[in-house]
């Protein structure tokens, strides 16, 4: 933490010494330039990689099913619902978005089924998009404006804490920067389009939400492009034709599940259909009211935005919230800025990005993992608000990042103190462990908890069982639901019997292990759960 402390310094003064400078652009300028943005994305991509197996503490429900269905695709040729590289995995039965499961099986390979392989992915591509976001914010306002961008990104709460852990959905705006960064090329070498497409087209294999935002962002960035002579017809189609090519079969997925066909195997690909579709909890719509519904959605956005949280600690922390609180008012005033300066002739695609932001906003009930795609441009604004103060004289500018590094300093140290007590009771720390070592204990029947959330998915994840075995014995409370519970599956059942068989073992909660106080049942405990053997 001391030398974390001691890089922020060197930072800050890099950055007031660049300030005091010209901004004229010379050989010495962009000798700073390097020098500070390199400083900024080894900071960035250290607080996103610095034990990440460790820190969140535990293993959400949502990373073990994630991790486990890539693993037992890439082992057994089949996921737990017995799908082979499925375009949509139906995980609990509204299913996981597929790229993340795809780019998860190389780390898995290559270091096993464990909590670095799983959310290694999002460490990876939260870094790619230190430099895309930086890459994109140069080629709009210049080198100067560009190390502010980096800067708010790289210390940002919000991106700091979804680079850190495997939801699959927490990828979507980072592929999103990417796919912009590579728009924007573009303009300089027209074979950037085609590639830009192609990784807009894997975005919908990212985040359900991408289906709302990125056709909505693409036809209006199109138009502008064409209209502005960015793009020539030919181009535009083939930059089309890729990204409709690539989003075939998510297209042919979302007809089997909408249409209720019948799924699909091609052999290297499968379509399967879901349970429930998850976007009849995503898009609210869907529910009629239409309405009434939209103002809430925007009303529970408009909420998140202001408060910088939405209930959910594993998103963001209280006190800090997604933008550091003291935030919004450069946001409001970099949203000014970009709606009316002339010259940042890139701008439009940012602009372009609103339309998107609303339509997604209006359509589905929101909380901040579900609206990622929103905060990479209210990085952004924040950032112009803060370029703007530059003009105020240098002392503004130089407290404004003094109190912005102060507060990733407080930041980072709750994060990986205290906060690590919250994250660790919601992210079940212990569990696994003694998952483990019930395992070790008994052949015969382990029962689990239910202050777990799915302590199934638990268990095939830390026993890495045969999906053939699950499929054959799973019992499921209710079948057709988007999230289906299971009693049990092979010797594992979920819930406490009120008496243990000699050989039986059961993995209760700290509350629940007072029921077995009886001298004769042997205890151990792993975190906030106890292990508890059947009488002597």
């Amino acid at each position: 933490m001391v030398a974390i402390l001691l890089f922020l310094l060197a930072v800050a003064c890099c950055v007031f010494c660049i300030y005091t400078k010209k901004k004229n652009i010379s050989p010495t300028w962009f000798t700073y330039e390097k020098h500070i943005m390199a400083g900024l994305c080894i900071l960035g991509v250290l607080i996103r990689f610095l034990f990440i197996w460790k820190f969140p503490a535990g293993l959400n429900q949502d990373e073990a099913s994630i991790g486990y269905d890539a693993f037992a695709d890439l082992t057994f040729g089949m996921d737990r619902n017995g799908d082979h590289n499925p375009v949509y995995s139906v995980a609990w039965g509204s299913g996981h978005s597929s790229l993340y499961l795809f780019l998860i099986k190389p780390f898995i390979a290559l270091f096993g089924l464990n909590t670095f392989s799983v959310r290694i992915v999002n460490a990876i591509f939260g870094s790619l998009a230190l430099f895309a976001f930086y890459g994109t914010a140069k080629k709009l306002r210049g080198p100067l404006f560009s190390l502010v961008a980096l800067f708010m990104l790289v210390i940002n709460p919000w991106h700091i804490m979804m680079s850190r852990w495997g939801l699959e959905c927490n990828l979507f705006p980072n592929v999103f920067l990417i796919g912009l960064y590579f728009l924007l090329k573009g303009e300089e070498k027209r074979i950037f389009y085609p590639l830009s497409l192609f990784i807009f087209g894997l975005s919908l294999y990212a985040y359900g939400t991408s289906y709302m935002f990125v056709p909505v962002f693409l036809g209006i960035a199109a138009i502008c492009l064409y209209r502005q002579r960015k793009i020539e017809l030919k181009m535009l189609l083939v930059s089309a034709a890729v990204f409709i090519v690539t989003a075939i079969p998510i297209f042919l997925f979302m007809c089997i599940n909408i249409f209720q066909l019948k799924p699909m195997d091609w052999g290297f690909l499968s379509f399967p259909r879901l349970a429930e579709g998850r976007y009849h909890t995503t898009v609210t719509v869907l529910g009629g009211d239409l309405v009434r519904q939209m103002l809430r959605n925007l009303g529970t956005f408009l909420k998140i935005l202001i408060t910088g949280n939405d209930g959910l600690i594993w998103n963001s922390i209280p006190g800090f919230g997604v933008l550091y609180m003291f935030s919004l008012p450069f946001v409001f005033l970099g949203l000014y800025s970009l709606c009316t300066d002339k010259k940042n002739k890139g701008r439009f695609l940012l602009i372009t990005m609103l339309p998107a932001i609303f339509v997604l906003v209006l359509l589905s009930e929101v909380n901040i993992n579900r609206a990622n795609i929103v905060f990479p441009l209210i990085i952004y604004l924040a950032a112009e608000g803060i370029y703007m103060t530059v003009g105020r004289g240098k002392g503004v500018f130089f407290s404004v990042i003094t109190v912005y590094l102060a507060s990733f300093c407080i930041f980072t140290t709750v994060y990986f103190t205290s906060y690590q007590k919250k994250i660790g009771s919601a992210f079940f720390e212990g569990f696994g462990e003694a998952l483990t070592y019930a395992a070790e204990q008994t052949d015969d029947t382990i029962y689990m908890t239910e202050y777990v959330n799915a302590p199934y998915i638990f268990a095939l994840f830390y026993e890495k069982e045969d999906p053939q075995h699950f499929i054959d014995t799973v019992d499921y409370a209710y079948k057709n639901t988007s999230v289906r519970p299971v009693n049990s599956f092979g010797r594992y059942v979920t819930g406490l019997p009120e008496e243990l068989e000699k050989t039986e073992i059961c993995i209760a909660s700290e509350g629940e292990a007072v029921q077995y106080d009886d001298a004769n049942y042997e205890k151990k405990k792993f975190g906030g759960y106890v292990v508890i053997s059947g009488r002597k």
